[in-house]
């Protein structure tokens, strides 16, 4: 068990591309979350900054959305975000979230990968 104020705190400049930076909060290790997760975290996406498309392949990732407004693409079509919406990109497709309703985005992100 990781408490909070224990947890690894990350920050990714143009995550996949995308303008500005996140922070990525991890609510569990690797090491916890074995050997079919790659991660579960509340990631913030400031004002003006996005997570660029990017694809998975072998994994889905799903966003739940705590708090903030913007638009999510779900292959290419793009709709609003907001808080207490659940997005999931399946194995295969692309995605970007980007924070450009003048507030932050708060969301838990999970990605589970399929078995080897």
């Amino acid at each position: 068990m990781t408490h909070n104020g224990e947890r690894k705190i990350d920050k990714a400049e143009n995550a996949s591309g995308g303008l500005g930076y996140i922070t990525k909060e991890y609510l569990l290790s690797n090491e916890e979350l074995g050997k079919n997760s790659r991660m579960y975290a509340i990631v913030t996406v400031p004002d003006g900054s996005s997570i660029g498309v990017h694809e998975h392949i072998g994994e889905e990732e799903s966003y739940y959305i705590i708090s903030g407004t913007g638009t999510y693409i779900d292959d290419g079509k793009e709709m609003d975000v907001n808080p207490g919406d659940i997005f999931l990109c399946k194995d295969g497709h692309s995605h970007s979230i980007i924070a450009n309703k003048n507030q932050d985005i708060v969301f838990i992100g999970l990605i589970l990968k399929y078995e080897e």
